[in-house]
């Protein structure tokens, strides 16, 4: 295909800037080329390269222009007519942003898309090893450490995050991992001269501070490396001589939970069963924390478990049941003095958007966090921060979330993303998109995927009327703090269905009025939301409701998650939810929250028959920086909004004394503290028992929620860039619990 004509690239040149202002500030849809189905997605897989992918909804020949500052730079094609679509630029240059227009061939009609962005300041890939640079001599060992390393990485199945050689000798094993892996190579000796050698060898291929760092300790048994961080341990001495150095103790201390390995053997002539044993032996908990063998070939293995009492954050508000409490027991940590730095680092303010407007939480399973920037999501090693994969995808914003849902939700093994009209189910390791779920048939033009969730093999979602939902972010009116006006306007879905998780194939649908997003919620077997009937709705077209009739004919709606089939409804007339609308479940009861005219309204309804149980109110503290539009947090039965904390079954009051908030953020839960932005902006916690509070100085959350806990972590992916009200810290951290803090550990 020839390069596109001289007038385009003078209408690219004149209009580049200006597109960008209008359609990454203002969230202006980009015109696609005619057919394009689905992207597109940049994903990084290494220095100096971007991948594009897209999908057509016929085949076409593949074609992608660069551009830089307006001006054509590159182009790629692939002729083979098809409807998956991936081409790679290389040679990019770093902190640069780069824009690209996707081009179809169709049937012999030509069509061309308007400019979408890529920033390459977000490839956090590693540099690659050269396979074929030989640093050690071809001796008798060349074969042993080359079988050693092909084992590992064969029976472990690890390929990211951190490796510890526990025992670096010569820094052989390392340099077999770093050609087989992406992994960063961390080698620990007792012996200085030989970390010393291994250091001016490693220097000088370049690789030395990127993929692997070398130190000298005074002994094995204790170093002083983070707890929990390890993906992988080996050690070279053990390759050599059969019998691992240290102590098992020591490793399991340093391996992180959720699946991190220690696979330690590979010589010739390993040592004895028996002396194997007694070396394994040594570790204190073992049996309770993770699963161990010695192999017929002298290799001992170990996986950690998960950390016990750890909690996953999956949804918006932690579980489907929007608790805003994963259920984590944090070691059991009341005050920011019970727990300690776990990692700091990427992404930093640059990744996402101003504070302000509200984007979706963070989410974090399996030791996976994942983290949603300016049209870009990222994936990290939730107990090192390790980059797992980053995609940026322009159709991704959504913002403003306390007046809708949330685009996203995770499981063990995927993520899902909403984006325009189908969700994206993405391998959560490697950020690979495994397929996509339409919306219904009839709902697949003119409408976006709306609210997302999942249950075991059960996707749930709704329809919403295209380009409803708010993806503004620039400017005043984009805070989403009044009182009243359009930023307060509710997302409104117009269908909820399900779909098996496995094959994709439809289990049940429901419409009858509309269905306010951010009452939508799960527990117990069923799916709980409120709507509105009434007949002025019938016809509305926007998805994003202002009208006053939304408060009108509400009914609060019990499906049966599995079949669809209304298990009960009941006509409720609550006050107006003008400023906010939430509906939360815990303990078989519902708690709906209304925000509107200086006060908050709590509604109290039984899970199993929506009958009324109580009803309370209580004056705002404030009407602005988010005190007048608070989520509960709900942990031990009690269901926290500032400055109360209400019994959830009988609407009594518990406690008036939570700790004040400063600023915009939500306030998230533990089984022992609540997590929120305190005085003076800072990130605080506020203890359930001894209602005392605590807070770390210079870190601030996001506007509304960015900290989360899972894992046995407490996260906070940076969100709260921008802000003019302190000097603080815009980095990424983790904070985990201090070690021997909780008995046991």
């Amino acid at each position: 295909m020839q390069h596109i004509k001289a007038g385009v690239v003078m209408f690219f040149l004149t209009a580049c800037l200006v597109y960008a202002v209008e359609n990454e500030l203002n969230g202006s849809s980009i015109e696609k080329a005619a057919g394009q189905s689905l992207g597109p997605m940049i994903q990084y897989h290494a220095p100096g390269k971007a991948a594009i992918s897209w999908e057509t909804e016929k085949p076409s020949a593949s074609v992608v222009c660069l551009f830089l500052n307006g001006k054509q730079i590159d182009q790629v094609e692939d002729s083979a007519p098809k409807t998956r679509h991936t081409l790679t630029f290389k040679n990019l240059e770093p902190n640069t942003v780069y824009q690209y227009a996707l081009h179809t061939n169709i049937n012999g009609m030509e069509s061309e898309s308007g400019f979408y962005f890529f920033d390459t300041t977000f490839n956090y890939t590693l540099p690659a090893v050269d396979s074929a640079m030989t640093l050690f001599p071809e001796d008798n060992l060349t074969d042993i450490y080359s079988a050693a390393a092909d084992r590992i990485v064969a029976e472990t199945g690890i390929q990211q995050g951190y490796a510890v050689v526990y025992g670096l000798g010569e820094g052989r094993l390392a340099y077999e991992l770093l050609k087989r892996t992406n992994l960063i190579v961390v080698g620990l000796d007792e012996k200085k001269e030989q970390v010393t050698a291994v250091r001016a060898l490693m220097k000088d291929t370049g690789l030395y501070g990127t993929r692997i760092t070398v130190r000298h300790v005074e002994s094995l048994d204790m170093t002083p490396l983070t707890s929990r961080f390890a993906n992988l341990i080996v050690s070279d001495d053990a390759v050599k001589t059969g019998m691992p150095p240290g102590n098992s103790a020591e490793v399991l201390r340093l391996l992180r939970p959720s699946g991190g390995v220690a696979f330690i053997g590979g010589g010739t002539n390993p040592a004895d069963d028996s002396v194997l044993q007694t070396w394994l032996e040594d570790s204190v908990g073992v049996a309770k924390t993770t699963t161990s063998e010695i192999t017929d070939e002298g290799w001992i293995h170990i996986v950690r478990a998960a950390q016990p009492g750890s909690g996953s954050w999956t949804h918006q508000y932690g579980g489907v049941d929007n608790s805003a409490n994963s259920g984590e027991e944090l070691g059991g940590a009341g005050a920011v003095t019970d727990l300690e730095i776990q990692w700091l680092g990427r992404p930093g303010a640059d990744f996402g958007i101003d504070r302000n407007p509200r984007m979706p939480a963070p989410l974090a399973v399996n030791g996976r966090l994942f983290h949603q920037g300016l049209n870009r999501m990222v994936a990290l090693d939730a107990y090192n921060g390790a980059l797992l994969w980053l995609s940026e995808i322009p159709a991704l914003r959504r913002v403003n979330i306390p007046r809708d849902s949330s685009n996203w939700c995770a499981d063990n093994n995927f993520l899902y993303a909403a984006v325009e009209n189908c969700l994206w189910q993405v391998e959560a390791q490697t950020g690979t998109l495994a397929k996509t779920y339409p919306l219904p048939k009839d709902r697949q033009k003119g409408y976006d995927w709306g609210f997302v969730a999942q249950v075991d093999n059960t996707i749930y979602g709704s329809s919403v009327v295209r380009n409803a939902m708010y993806t503004d972010f620039w400017g005043k009116a984009s805070w989403y703090d009044g009182t009243s006006g359009a930023g307060t306007f509710k997302i409104c879905s117009d269908k909820l269905f399900a779909y098996k998780k496995d094959s994709g194939d439809p289990l049940w649908s429901y419409e009858k009025g509309a269905i306010i997003n951010s009452t939508i919620t799960l527990g117990d077997g069923r799916i709980y939301f409120v709507e509105s009937r009434h007949t002025d709705l019938s016809e509305n077209r926007t998805g994003r409701i202002d009208k006053d009739v939304l408060w009108l004919d509400q009914f609060l709606v019990a499906l049966d998650d599995h079949t669809g089939k209304k298990i009960w409804e009941e006509p409720i007339d609550t006050a107006d939810g003008i400023v906010v609308f939430f509906l939360s479940y815990a303990e078989e009861h519902l708690l709906l929250t209304a925000s509107t005219a200086g006060s908050y309204y709590l509604y109290g309804y039984k899970a199993d028959t929506g009958k009324s149980t109580w009803d309370t109110r209580h004056p705002w503290l404030n009407d602005n920086h988010g005190t007048h539009m608070q989520h509960v947090a709900i942990a031990g039965g009690t269901a926290y909004i500032e400055p109360i904390g209400y019994n959830i079954k009988t609407g009594e009051v518990v406690t008036e004394k939570m700790g004040r908030r400063e600023g915009c953020s939500a306030v998230i839960a533990t089984n022992h503290a609540l997590i929120y932005r305190g005085q003076q902006r800072r990130t605080a916690m506020w203890d359930l028992q001894s209602e005392k509070v605590t807070a770390w100085v210079n870190l601030r959350p996001s506007c509304w929620l960015s900290t989360i806990t899972a894992d046995g972590l407490l996260l906070a992916p940076e969100g709260g860039g921008g802000c003019s009200c302190g000097g603080w810290i815009e980095t990424s951290v983790c904070f985990a619990p201090v070690i021997n803090m909780k008995k046991g550990e």
